[in-house]
C-alpha cells in the first residue's frame, strides 16, 4: 500500500507538471517521513525480488533480428518507469555523427534558462557558417537573419549543419557543450564539433537526464523533447509504433561509411521508454528495416506485458 500511495502521488504530479508546463519545484508535492521513506524503499526492493523479470523473451528476438541483418547492430531499451533494462552490444562504440546535435541543443537551451542567451536573440549567418550536408538553412545564405529559437528548430527537426556552425560560433562556447555532455553522461573533450565514440548506453543516459530534468530545469527539458518529437526523419524507431505515439528522437547519419542510429523516447501510455539503436557497415534500406522492425517489436512487448512491475537485476 505504502508503494501504491507514492505511485500514486508521483503520477499525480507528473500530471499536474505536464499540464500546466511548470517546473516541478513549484508543485505541492512533499517528503514522506523519514520512516516512511524507508519502508516505501524496503517494499519496491522487496517487490524488485518478487518481480525481477530478465526480459529474456524480447531480449531472444532482438537477438535474432541482429543477428540475422547486413551490418553491425547494437541497442539499449530501459523502462522508464522501472528501470529495467536490456542491451544488446550496448557499450560498442559508433561514430554519433548527428546524435550530437541534442547536446548542443541542451548546451544552448542551459544558456537560455541561466540568461545569457534569448530565444528571441538574432543570429547573423556567416560565410562559414553555411553547410549544404545537411538542412536546408544553407540555401539562405551568408546575411540572413535567424533568431537562436528557430536555429534549435533546424538544428534538431531538419539535422541542419549550418545551424550547427551558427550556434557553436556565436551562441555557446565549447566549453558550454562540454560541460552539458559531461553532466548528461557523455565523454567529452571539446565543444560541438567533438566527434568522440559513443554508445548507446551513454547516449541514452543523456536521454534519461532529460527526461528526468536532471541538468535543464523542467520547461526546459520539456521544450527539448517537443523540438525532438517533430522531425524530417521518421522511418526507423517512428515507424515502429502507432502514428499516435510521440517518438522525441534524433537520428544520426554518414551513407559513407554506413552509420545509420535512431536514439530517443517512445511515450508509450503509462510506459515511456527509451531505445536507442546504432548500427554500422549498413545502408538505409537495411537500417530502416531492422531498426523499425526492433521498435515494433519492443513497442508490443511493453504494451503487452505488465513490464510497469517488472525489474532486471544486474
Amino acid at each position: 500500500m505504502a508503494l501504491l500511495r507514492t505511485n500514486n502521488i508521483l503520477q499525480q504530479k507528473q500530471t499536474l507538471t505536464n499540464t500546466c508546463n511548470i517546473d516541478a519545484t513549484s508543485s505541492n508535492y512533499t517528503l514522506p517521513s523519514s520512516d516512511l521513506a524507508w519502508l516505501n524503499v524496503d517494499v519496491f526492493l522487496e517487490k524488485q525480488k518478487e518481480t525481477a523479470a530478465t526480459y529474456d523473451d524480447l531480449k531472444r528476438s532482438l537477438s535474432f533480428i541482429i543477428g540475422s541483418t547486413r551490418g553491425q547492430f547494437a541497442l539499449y531499451y530501459e523502462d522508464l518507469t522501472t528501470g529495467a533494462s536490456i542491451g544488446i552490444n550496448e557499450q560498442e562504440e559508433f561514430v554519433p555523427v548527428s546524435l550530437l546535435k541534442v547536446p548542443l541543443m541542451i548546451a544552448t537551451l542551459k544558456s537560455v534558462e541561466t540568461g545569457a542567451v534569448s530565444l528571441d536573440q538574432t543570429v547573423t549567418l556567416q560565410k562559414e557558417d553555411i553547410d549544404s550536408n545537411s538542412g536546408v538553412l544553407w540555401k539562405q545564405g551568408a546575411g540572413y537573419q535567424i533568431t537562436v529559437k528557430d536555429l534549435l528548430i533546424n538544428l534538431i527537426q531538419h539535422s541542419d549543419n549550418t545551424a550547427v556552425y551558427a550556434l557553436s560560433r556565436h551562441v555557446v562556447t565549447d566549453e558550454m557543450v562540454a560541460e552539458s555532455r559531461a553532466t548528461l553522461g557523455l565523454n567529452s573533450t571539446s565543444g560541438a564539433n567533438d566527434s568522440s565514440n559513443i554508445t548507446p548506453k551513454e547516449y541514452s543516459d543523456m536521454l534519461r537526464g532529460l527526461y528526468f530534468s536532471n541538468y535543464l530545469r523542467k520547461p526546459f527539458s520539456e521544450l527539448a523533447l517537443t523540438i525532438m518529437l517533430n522531425t524530417d526523419y521518421n522511418s526507423q524507431l517512428p515507424a515502429g509504433v502507432p502514428k499516435n505515439i510521440q517518438v522525441a528522437h534524433k537520428v544520426g547519419v554518414y551513407t559513407t561509411e554506413g552509420y545509420y542510429h535512431d536514439c530517443g523516447i517512445i511515450y508509450a501510455p503509462g510506459k515511456p521508454y527509451i531505445l536507442c539503436v546504432m548500427s554500422k557497415n549498413t545502408d538505409a534500406v537495411e537500417a530502416d528495416k531492422v531498426i523499425s522492425q526492433i521498435s515494433r517489436i519492443v513497442y508490443d512487448y511493453v504494451t503487452t506485458n505488465n513490464t510497469n512491475s517488472t525489474v532486471v537485476t544486474k
